[in-house]
């Protein structure tokens, strides 16, 4: 049994509105390998946080690719820095 070295590259991003009592919460993924890109998916839904969304993008595509293959899960630090802190309302962006 032998592993493919060349790692699939996860490019992983996620969105919540909470400022609204819907919150709908999305995520999106493209998945590259050897600089071309291979797939890409997108999944939401309400009630729920971009959290929530990208954790099940994260299960739904380990799932998708070979079994033993090796994973980069990329994506933006400002998800991690802000990943414990509360929800709160969004402000009106001034034009």
């Amino acid at each position: 049994m032998n592993q493919d070295p060349a790692p699939y590259q996860i490019w992983l991003g996620g969105s919540c509105d909470y400022g609204h009592k819907e919150r709908a919460g999305g995520a999106a993924v493209v998945i590259e390998r050897d600089g071309s890109t291979i797939d890409s998916d997108v999944i939401s839904d309400l009630r729920t946080t971009e959290f929530r969304m990208m954790l099940q993008l994260m299960i739904r595509t380990m799932k998708r690719l070979p079994a033993r293959s090796s994973l980069l899960f990329l994506t933006n630090a400002a998800y991690i820095l802000n990943f414990d802190k509360p929800p709160r309302p969004s402000r009106p962006i001034p034009i």
